[in-house]
């Protein structure tokens, strides 16, 4: 939503250190509570190995401060979006000079520079308009989010896009390109036509910047906001079939989702108030019965269905903005959202999404405004970091893990307990597991631990195979909350049992023991020393054939 607000914050708060977890009976009725997940198995087949666990769920926009890249670096992000920014300026005067037609590069070289630092791919927003190209703009309108005025001005924007993509395709090796910011919301002035237009200028000049380099790019759009809390098709249906009727490049469709839609916190700038609320009475402005991880499947169900009537388009489907709240909310800077985050990333892979961006790497802090970055202002980790950690721990092949008695983790109002498996090249069995309450019937929310309804979670590995005749059992979890009170890493029945807080999220490991990898050692290198003999000795018998052959043909002396 706010791809371009910077937010600068009062002094932070401490790092997130949560109380130990403690386990009560449910709220009295009343309220809407979730069921009692006192018990839950997870039963996890080592043998079933599926797709591989997409990495590239782990992105951001950013790229954020300096300080933050170490610990964002850690996490492996796939992609950082970030604004190409021509309206911008840099050393006192504008990036784009509308005399000349020159562009400065430095400041987004910098940024673009940053991105690579934490190890990701940048994802540069070709945006906004410089002021002097857009002089049509209507009064009390931002003129950096208008079309530029037809003829000479419509040239010259397509010009700088290209001298823009030229530069970055060649001399720092972008390669993926958005057209613009949240058209369907507050940053575009000239509604679905204009950015029709806006598009197809776009990114002729991107492609054409890609031809004379000779590199293939990525070129989409329309980063739809979706501020109504579903897939805006008024915008997405009439914009795909003008991308296909037009034969315009479309390698990614990107959308925003902040589940808490169409209900948002208080505002940057505007302290306590809170817009779009239905009933502020009854519960704090910035709750949403409705939230729900469930929201990003269903979202790219639509999105599927509206691509359907096109078979000539093949994007890539990347949410590429996404939290609890596009505005302040507490509970994005606690446990709660540490916990949404496993949700929307097991959602997520189940649903085919191919990328996604979270908003944002690190805020300032906001007391009990709350914000959105994984780092607080001390650049210290928020939950929602590690969840995205384990999902990179989880690397390798998924693994079957249904859950029973855990209710749907997917569902508004009620969540439950969620699992997601996967083995690793090296044998390793990692399980996330991860207990999601959209609703908190203590009345915290989620903003804090403990919460009232906790899950007994035992985790069950069957199937292993042969080769393996121990295990290491080993569990961690965000700020300590959970418990691993059980295990056994007998091959025959090994299993974890931990307790877990609502909102609380661990990664169970299953791996073979060290000793037994060292006793593994000899053998391999054996086999490695006679297939080595083997290709000698038959190089040696190759060497003397050729010799016999070669001296038969010689002229015997008389």
């Amino acid at each position: 939503m706010m791809a371009a607000i910077s937010v600068i914050g009062p002094a932070p708060a401490p790092g997130y250190a949560p109380a130990p977890p403690r386990f009560a009976k449910p709220a009295p009725p009343g309220k809407p509570v979730a069921n009692d997940l006192h018990k839950v198995s997870v039963a996890v087949n080592a043998s079933s190995r599926g797709a591989p666990v997409n990495e590239s769920l782990v992105g951001f926009d950013g790229p954020g401060p300096e300080r933050a890249f170490g610990a964002l670096a850690k996490l492996h992000p796939a992609y950082i979006r970030t604004d190409v920014s021509f309206e911008g300026s840099y050393g006192g005067k504008p990036v784009y000079n509308c005399s000349d037609g020159a562009w400065n590069p430095a400041p987004l070289d910098s940024r673009v520079q940053q991105i690579r630092a934490a190890g990701a791919e940048p994802e540069l927003i070709v945006d906004y308009m410089p002021a002097c190209l857009a002089t049509g703009t209507p009064p009390g309108k931002n003129p950096n989010r208008s079309l530029p005025d037809p003829g000479a001005h419509s040239a010259a924007w397509s010009a700088l896009v290209k001298k823009m993509a030229t530069y970055e395709i060649e001399h720092e090796g972008v390669r993926t390109f958005e057209v613009w910011n949240e058209p369907d919301w507050v940053f575009w002035n000239d509604g679905l036509r204009g950015y029709e237009k806006l598009y197809a200028m776009t990114a002729t000049a991107l492609e054409a910047a890609a031809h004379a380099a000779r590199v293939k790019i990525e070129v989409g759009g329309p980063a739809l906001a979706n501020v109504l809390g579903t897939m805006d098709t008024n915008w997405l249906d009439p914009f795909l079939a003008f991308v296909a009727a037009n034969h315009l490049p479309l390698d990614f469709l990107s959308w925003h989702l902040y589940a808490n839609d169409p209900d948002a916190g208080p505002q940057p700038g505007v302290g306590h108030v809170c817009i779009f609320h239905a009933d502020p009475s009854t519960n704090p402005c910035w709750y949403n019965p409705n939230l729900s991880a469930g929201l990003y499947a269903k979202e790219a169900a639509q999105a599927k269905a509206a691509l359907a009537p096109y078979p000539q388009l093949h994007p890539r489907l990347w949410i590429d903005e996404w939290n609890i709240n596009g505005a302040y909310d507490p509970r994005q800077a606690g446990p709660y959202d540490g916990a949404f985050v496993a949700a929307v990333l097991d959602a997520a892979q189940r649903a085919g999404i191919s990328r996604m961006c979270y908003f944002f790497v690190a805020t300032g802090s906001h007391g009990p405004l709350g914000d959105w970055g994984v780092l607080n202002g001390q650049t210290l980790p928020v939950p929602a970091y590690f969840s995205f950690r384990y999902w990179h721990d989880l690397a390798g092949r998924l693994l079957e893990a249904p859950v029973s008695g855990g209710a749907n983790p997917f569902s508004a109002g009620q969540g439950g307990v969620g699992a997601v498996a996967s083995r690793a090249p090296g044998g390793a069995v990692h399980v996330l597991v991860y207990d999601f309450l959209p609703y908190d019937p203590s009345g915290n929310y989620g903003t804090r631990l403990p919460t009232p309804t906790g899950a007994s979670v035992t985790v069950r590995l069957g199937h292993l195979g042969r080769g393996i005749s121990s295990l290491r059992v080993a569990a961690t979890s965000i700020g300590g909350a959970a418990r691993l009170t059980a295990s056994s890493g007998d091959v025959e029945a090994a299993f974890a049992r931990i307790d877990l807080p609502a909102e609380g999220v661990a990664l169970v490991t299953f791996a073979p023991h060290r000793a037994q990898q060292r006793n593994l050692a000899p053998w391999l290198l054996a086999l490695i020393a006679v297939v080595a003999a083997a290709i000698v000795l038959a190089g040696l018998a190759i060497a003397l054939r050729s010799r016999r052959a070669v001296a038969a043909k010689q002229p015997r002396g008389l």
